[in-house]
This record gives C-alpha cells, sequence and structure tokens, in this order.
C-alpha cells in the first residue's frame, strides 16, 4: 500500500511499502507511524490502520503529525534522553515503554520501537507501536497475586520452607520462631541435616520420593534440634514445588510439641485414672478375706491365752511367734491394699484448714524410726498460714517424701541430710521442700517418677505408688508437687498448697486417739456376704455380746423389720442382690430410729452412688481390715449415741 505526501512545492513524495509487511502488521495489531521532515518540520506520511486505533485520532490528525506528539509530556524528555544516546551509538535498546494520550483523554500504555531509515533520498523514522494494556492489567494482576501470597507466606502461623536437596532456598518468620532463629533469613542456606536426625532425614526423603510419584501422604510428626540445641516436634506435610524453575520441595510444619504434650496428660490422666478403678476394685476384692485373716488371727491368739496353761512353754513360743509373723504379713497386705485405696481416692472427705507444720511436724515424727540409721532430718519452718488440706493426707504425702529420700541415701553415712523447709512463696501459696543430698535421679528415672508402680526399689521393698499417690493428694488438694534432681547433686522434691486462711486448724493424723471405754453387752447384728468374715466376727464377739448374722441383705432385712431392737448393726456396704445401701434404705422407710445404730464396713467403696450414700450419712465407717479395738470403741459409741 502507497502512501503520498504533497510538500510545499506542490511536488509529490512516493513511499512504497511491500504489501506482506502491511498484512502482517495489520493481524499482529501493531501500529505503524512512518515520520518525514519536510524543510525541517517532522510530520506522518503513512498511519496505519492499528496505529489509528490505538492512539485513538483520526488518520486526518495523526497525518498532520508525528507520533511522538501524543507521548504523555511527563515521558517526553526520557526518551528525548534515550534518542540522543541511542543516535551516539552507546547500545540503548530502541524498544521502550511509555504511555500515549488518545484523543478521548485517556492514558494508554505501549510499547514504542523506533527505527531511522532513508526512504528515497529522504531520512524517515519508523515507529511501531503496540497497546500493552491488557498485559499491564495481568501483570499488575500478578504482582498483586504474588504480593497476596508472599503476605501469605510472611504471615502464616504455620513455618514454610522451600528446600533443594536438602537445603533450604526459603522460609517464612513463623519457621525461623519454630526452630529458635532469630530471622528467615537466617535459614537460607541450612541443611536440614543440621535440623532433624539421620533417620527423620531418611524418611523424609523417601516420603518426598514418594510424593514425587503421586503418593498423597498425610501429615508425620518429626523431632527437630532448634538452634539453641532444644528439642521440638514439628508435624510436616511435604509437596513437590517449583521454585524458580527447578525442581524444589515445599514443607509445611506445625509445632505440635505443647499438643503432643498435653495428650500424653491426657493420656496418662485416663490411665490413671483406669488404675484408680482397678486399684479400688483390687482393694474391695482384696479387703474382705484380708479382714477374715486378721480377725481369724486375732481369734486365734484369743484362744491360744485362753488355753496357754495346756500348752508347754516351747509350743506356746512357738505358735506365738508364728502368730506374729503372720500378724506382720497381713498388716504388710494391709498398707499395700491401703495404698490402693489410697490411689484410688476413694476417701471422699472434704479438705479443710490445715496446719502444716504440726503435719510436717507430724510426718516427721512417724517415719524417725525409719530414717534415723539413714540421715538427719533439718527442719526450717517460716511462719505459714493454714493451707486447703486433709492432714492425714498430707502427713501420707510428706512421711512418703521422708521416706524416699531416706532410702536413696547410703545407710549410715555421716553427712547424710534432709533438709525440710517450709514458707510462703512469691505466688502466696504455701511451699514445702524436702531435700536430699543424695546420688540424684538420671533423667530416665526423673521422667518416670510419679509413674503409677514404677520403683527403683528391690522387689519387696515398694509398691511404686508412693509419689504417684501424693501426686494425686495434692493436685487433688488444688496444690502443684514437683521434682527437680540431678545425678550427683541430691533431688528437691516441692510442693505448693493453696492458703485456706486464718482459720480453725484440723487435728494432725497420727495423733493417738484415747484408748476405747468398756461396753456393757449389746446385742448386736452383722451383716456381711463373707461368710468367713462372719463366723470370724462371731467368734470374737461372742463372749462380749449377744451376736446375730446375716449374709445377706434379705435376711438382715427381715431380721431388722421382724424381731427386737438391736443395740448395733455392723453392716457391709456392698453386698450382691440387696446391698447394705438398700438394707438401709428399708430401715429408713419402717424403723427409722434404728439408723443411728448402724456401723458401715467396707473394704473400699468404689462406685459414684456407694461414694455418694458414705458421704450422705453421719454414721461411723471402717475400713477393713479394721482392728478388734477400732470394732469395740464403735460399738461403744453406737450405744452412748455418740456415733
Amino acid at each position: 500500500m502507497p502512501g503520498t505526501h504533497d510538500d510545499e512545492a506542490g511536488g509529490r513524495v512516493l513511499v512504497e511499502y511491500p504489501q506482506a509487511i502491511l498484512d502482517a502488521l495489520r493481524i499482529a495489531k501493531i501500529g505503524v507511524c512512518v515520520t518525514v521532515a519536510v524543510e525541517g518540520v517532522s510530520r506522518n506520511v503513512l498511519v496505519s490502520d492499528a496505529a489509528v486505533e490505538i492512539l485513538g485520532h483520526s488518520r486526518e490528525v495523526l497525518l498532520s503529525r508525528s507520533a511522538f506528539d501524543f507521548i504523555v509530556p511527563a515521558e517526553r524528555e526520557r526518551l528525548r534522553e534515550l534518542r540522543d544516546r541511542r543516535l551516539g551509538g552507546d547500545g540503548v535498546d530502541s524498544t521502550i515503554e511509555t504511555v500515549v494520550v488518545r484523543a478521548d483523554g485517556r492514558e494508554v500504555p505501549i510499547t514504542y520501537v523506533v527505527t531511522d531509515v532513508t526512504l528515497g533520498e529522504r531520512p524517515a523514522r519508523v515507529s511501531l507501536l503496540w497497546d500493552i494494556s491488557a498485559r499491564r492489567t495481568a501483570e499488575d494482576a500478578l504482582r498483586a497475586e504474588e504480593s497476596r501470597l508472599r503476605r501469605l507466606f510472611e504471615s502464616a502461623p504455620d513455618g514454610i520452607v522451600v528446600s533443594r536437596e536438602g537445603v533450604v532456598l526459603e522460609a517464612n518468620p513463623a519457621a525461623a520462631r519454630m526452630l529458635g532463629f532469630a530471622a528467615a533469613q537466617e535459614l537460607i542456606g541450612t541443611s536440614l541435616r543440621a535440623l532433624l536426625s539421620p533417620v527423620e532425614t531418611k524418611v523424609m526423603g523417601e516420603r518426598i520420593a514418594a510424593a514425587r510419584e503421586g503418593a498423597r501422604l498425610a501429615p508425620r510428626a518429626y523431632e527437630a534440634r532448634r538452634a539453641d540445641g532444644l528439642r521440638m516436634t514439628a508435624e510436616i506435610t511435604s509437596v513437590p514445588y517449583e521454585h524458580e524453575g527447578k525442581p524444589a520441595v515445599m514443607a509445611f510444619a506445625r509445632d505440635v510439641t505443647e499438643r503432643l504434650r498435653l495428650q500424653a496428660q491426657l493420656t496418662q490422666s485416663e490411665r490413671l485414672a483406669a488404675l484408680g478403678t482397678l486399684a479400688a476394685g483390687v482393694a474391695h476384692e482384696i479387703n474382705n478375706p484380708l479382714t477374715v485373716m486378721a480377725l481369724g488371727l486375732q481369734a486365734v491368739d484369743l484362744r491360744l491365752r485362753r488355753s496357754i496353761d495346756r500348752l508347754v512353754p516351747d509350743e506356746h513360743r512357738e505358735i506365738s511367734s508364728l502368730l506374729s509373723e503372720l500378724r506382720s504379713s497381713v498388716d504388710r497386705i494391709g498398707g499395700i491394699v491401703g495404698e490402693l485405696r489410697a490411689f484410688a481416692r476413694a476417701d471422699g472427705d472434704a479438705p479443710g484448714p490445715t496446719d502444716v507444720v504440726a503435719v510436717l511436724t507430724a510426718a516427721e515424727r512417724m517415719a524417725a524410726h525409719r530414717i534415723r540409721h539413714s540421715a538427719a532430718v533439718i527442719p526450717r519452718y517460716d511462719a505459714v498460714p493454714p493451707v486447703v488440706g486433709h492432714a492425714r493426707r498430707l502427713e501420707q504425702v510428706f512421711v512418703n517424701l521422708l521416706l524416699n529420700a531416706a532410702q536413696s541415701m547410703r545407710e549410715g553415712g555421716s553427712d547424710n541430710r534432709i533438709d525440710v523447709r517450709a514458707y510462703v512463696a512469691v505466688d502466696g501459696r504455701v511451699a514445702v521442700e524436702v531435700k536430699d543430698n543424695g546420688p540424684g535421679m538420671p533423667p530416665e528415672v526423673l521422667s518416670r517418677a510419679f509413674d503409677p508402680f514404677f520403683t527403683t526399689k528391690p522387689v519387696g521393698d515398694g509398691t511404686g505408688l508412693g509419689l504417684s499417690i501424693s501426686h494425686g493428694i495434692v493436685t487433688g488438694l488444688g496444690g502443684e508437687i514437683s521434682i527437680e534432681s540431678e545425678v550427683g547433686r541430691g533431688t528437691t522434691v516441692r510442693v505448693h498448697l493453696v492458703p485456706a486462711g486464718a482459720v480453725a486448724k484440723e487435728i494432725p493424723a497420727g495423733q493417738p486417739a484415747d484408748a476405747p471405754r468398756s461396753a456393757s453387752r449389746a446385742r448386736i447384728l452383722i451383716v456381711d456376704d463373707e461368710k468367713a468374715l462372719v463366723s470370724s466376727l462371731r467368734l470374737l464377739l461372742a463372749g462380749e455380746h449377744d451376736v446375730t448374722t446375716a449374709t445377706t441383705g434379705e435376711a438382715a432385712c427381715r431380721a431388722l423389720l421382724e424381731d427386737a431392737p438391736f443395740d448395733a448393726v455392723l453392716c457391709d456396704v456392698m453386698m450382691p442382690g440387696v446391698s447394705g445401701m438398700d438394707v438401709y434404705a428399708r430401715v429408713r422407710a419402717a424403723r427409722p430410729e434404728l439408723l443411728p445404730r448402724f456401723v458401715f464396713m467396707t473394704g473400699g467403696a468404689f462406685t459414684p452412688q456407694a461414694d455418694e450414700f458414705l458421704a450422705s450419712v453421719s454414721n461411723r465407717v471402717l475400713q477393713k481390715p479394721f482392728a478388734m479395738a477400732e470394732l469395740r470403741q464403735a460399738i461403744l459409741d453406737v450405744n452412748a449415741g455418740t456415733a
């Protein structure tokens, strides 16, 4: 398509262009303006259809001016400088991006290419321009998306790490914080092998390879080492990723250290609850035959004393020695059962204000005979307020801590000592410390110190329940118990208790009770499904009282509702069929005047119903196995109306 322009002399200037070039430019929507200078004035001699569309002016207007005239004024100086540098031969690219102003005032971004040519004998300039609005819009959208993704990357709460061949290429601040680095930049170039163990690194590599093959993998927890040397656990999901045009891996990491710790605590709590239920059941099942054995031994001892004149001295000594050993064995079993019951927390008494110093003094006295050959106890007690607690239970805790401290040390060591302190901590709670200078505990033992049935003592020297029970007692009172220990530097157990305020004090456990008063002959009903226990009690009480027995709840109801009134009713709580609770309920409906005469016997109530029942009645409760002195005192109190 030829383009023509009339010069001022009226001559004709003919410019020929190959049609194929013009067609290609039109298809590509590239605007073309050819500019020549006529007597020093630059004017377009050819303007393509695409140029008309891009610039938004009529062809007549465009033919009267050059393409440069439509560039926004702010850009013209820059373009002149670029043109001068290009003409000077310094290698400046002739392709630039700028902005033109259309006839409607709208600014349009374009790519602008200028080429100097000769048309005939005249110098000319060919300007190529194309609208890049769509590209700019796409680029702006891409930059906005990249900015959004970068903000997400930077502000994500989970760690994100991009790596290639085990080397970190990029990381976000959350990953840096998780791994103990001050800034994400410090992670760049770090090898994953420095963060994960060889085993974990191998597993991660295998999972990444599987993911590249298309496998869908669930997150996996990895143990990692932080920059400060501490261990943490991260749940990581790795996916194939392209970074700067090359294959890489993007890993999403979530710190689950605290979550796993809480899960472990929950699992431990559930395990303790299950063991507590089991312990209560075992204690209940053991206590009945154990009570039979204890009472039977007392009955045999009573008969032995009555028939001592028919035995030769050697036989009497031999039988007495055997009975003493049997009683010691029964007492030992009873102690173990007592620990099981304490572990199950079967005692439902409400806590009250307790004098910690008085409890500690009682605990020292109770443990003195077992400690004096092992260590010296050095007490130092500040003035502390009463705490929320049970004197008897807290004494059990402190006796256990004192014995553990003593047993950890070499017997007879002249410098063995146990420091016991009581003071008010900075948070206002009452703190008790039991500190020994023994061998201390290695980490693997310290981590299991509160586990039930875990013990380092020889078989037969402990049940492994002492610290578990102590932990349960202290936390049940709203307090805390912790252990600090280091091999070669001793052990410190610290108990924190909640202050109760200045109120009346409990009498410390272990205080000796008054001896039972003599009782007049009474009419007694014994109710228990253990026939051997009933027989033993009858044998022991028959010489002092008139005894009636019942081995079922139904038989007990008949005796209580149809027979003459009893002065005392020794009734088991848990029985098959009609329980002691049912017997009590029927008597309450028909003969309520007999209710104060009930004395309940239990091997450890371990059902919520039984716990609630015993908490709701004011009657005396005897925990099996019980001593005859305790039973006689209960009968005496019932007869005196003091139960």
